[in-house]
């Protein structure tokens, strides 16, 4: 265990493409770096740039602010680049000052995999001013952030891609999130944009592309995308599988957003909406198919399945909406897609999807081939997605998954976030791998080869 932040900063010399600079962990996930709750884990201090570095193996425990940012006002050809951290956890303790458990600011053309982080931090993993960061292989749990430093009702996510361009975020199992009594937006994914002066060169996120997500069991399980400043510009979601979220299970596209792609997703057991396209006329060009909705607007009093204003939504196509209920006299007041059934010569189904598991279709299912490019709709997570392309490489059983429960259910870091009692994690209750709580939610044994 070692008491002393990892800084980058003190690199004295940069690798170069094909030979980078290596920190590795003899041992990994054996070296435990303690912030003792007041220091960074990994961090880059001081003004020189950082070139070709990869970092391996090490977990941060109780750490306040980590990243391997640039500092405020740096332009983009000094921005640090090309950096690598791998097999890395993180655990974050800051409930009170504005900032992530793993914060990526200000750098380009870099990667994280196969990471996991948890713990305190209005963001746990955010992606900052930044272009072409590829983040693969995470597991992300919210467990707590007060905010009485900063701003009690700012917006408190999992996942942050906020002001940053041409980011690929990939492979992400984000699980039992925990709630909030303090106002503000809250949720799983956040892709936000501003004006925020020197912290940031861009003041929206555009272009950036999500794959193979999956959120369960999230007190506040939405997907958002807004902009306060300049409009978001051509960002793409495909599979996610939202499934037993407790308050919200939705994807919003709230508002300043264009040409915005939500494709091949299960949203299963919602209580309220599932598909929300601006309340006002600054979203536009929402382009929605291969959609597997099933179960959810049970909570009738509450919003309806769908809700986006009439000039939003530019296509949609190649639906299955089974025993989704919404409030009548609400629905009677929106716009709501009405199904073009394919016994009607559409495309869109109202069958029962059969479905054994949230992250894909089963043989006889109607889901099936269905969908507009000839695959399945909906969700399917099986193999990993690299750069944006299905690798054919296994995704499950997850990748050190043994080992990040060891971290993500220990004793003392629950304690220290509040996550005990009644708020305990639900995985952190049960014997199982991540794996098996993933597949398992809904009742079904885990097939053999993914468990």
């Amino acid at each position: 265990r070692y008491f002393e932040t990892l800084d980058l900063g003190d690199l004295t010399v940069n690798g170069e493409s094909g030979n980078p600079i290596v920190i590795i962990a003899e041992n990994k996930h054996q070296a435990i770096i303690d912030g003792e709750s007041t220091r960074p884990g990994i961090t880059v201090s001081g003004s020189r740039i950082i070139r070709h570095v990869r970092v391996e193996g090490f977990i941060a425990l109780a750490t306040t602010g980590n990243g391997v940012s640039s500092r405020d006002g740096t332009a983009y050809d000094d921005m640090n680049s090309d950096i690598h951290l791998k097999s890395m956890g993180f655990e974050g303790t800051d409930y009170c000052n504005n900032g992530a458990v793993i914060s990526l600011g200000r750098i380009r053309d870099s990667l994280i995999e196969d990471f996991f982080a948890f713990g305190s931090g209005r963001y746990v993993f955010q992606i900052y001013g930044s272009y072409n960061v590829v983040a693969r292989n995470g597991v992300v749990r919210w467990d707590r952030w007060d905010g009485d430093c900063y701003k009690v009702g700012d917006p408190r996510f999992a996942v942050s891609v906020y002001n940053s361009h041409d980011n690929t975020l990939e492979n992400f199992v984000i699980v039992d999130s925990a709630g909030s009594s303090q106002n503000g937006d809250k949720g799983t994914i956040l892709v936000a944009g501003n004006s925020n002066g020197a912290t940031s060169i861009e003041n929206n996120s555009n272009d950036n592309k999500f794959f193979n997500f999956v959120i369960y069991n999230n007190i506040y399980g939405s997907v958002s995308t807004q902009s306060g400043g300049s409009t978001h510009a051509n960002n793409e979601f495909h599979h996610f599988a939202l499934f037993e979220n407790e308050e919200t299970n939705s994807i919003n596209v709230a508002k300043n957003t264009d040409n915005t792609l939500i494709t091949h997703t299960t949203m299963i057991s919602s209580p309220s909406y599932t598909l929300y396209y601006g309340s006002d006329a600054t979203v536009t060009n929402v382009v929605v198919r291969d959609l597997v909705l099933y179960n959810n607007g049970h909570d009738q009093s509450r919003y309806p399945l769908s809700k986006f204003n009439a000039g939003a939504l530019t296509s949609y196509s190649h639906i299955n909406s089974f025993n989704n209920y919404g409030n009548a006299g609400y629905l009677a007041q929106q716009n709501t897609f009405p199904l073009n059934l394919v016994s009607n010569g559409g495309t869109d189904l109202a069958e029962d999807p059969l479905m054994l598991y949230a992250l894909r279709s089963e043989t006889g299912s109607p889901n099936k081939g269905a969908a507009s490019d000839g695959t399945d709709l909906g969700a399917s997570i099986i193999n990993r997605f690299e750069g944006g392309v299905d690798s054919g490489i296994p995704l499950w059983p997850w990748v050190d998954e043994d080992v990040v429960k060891t971290y993500m259910c220990d004793a003392d870091s629950l304690a220290a976030t509040l996550r005990t009692g009644a708020d305990t994690p639900a995985w952190c209750l049960t014997s199982k791998t991540l794996s098996k709580y993933v597949w398992e939610a809904l009742g079904n044994v885990c097939p053999d080869s993914y468990c």
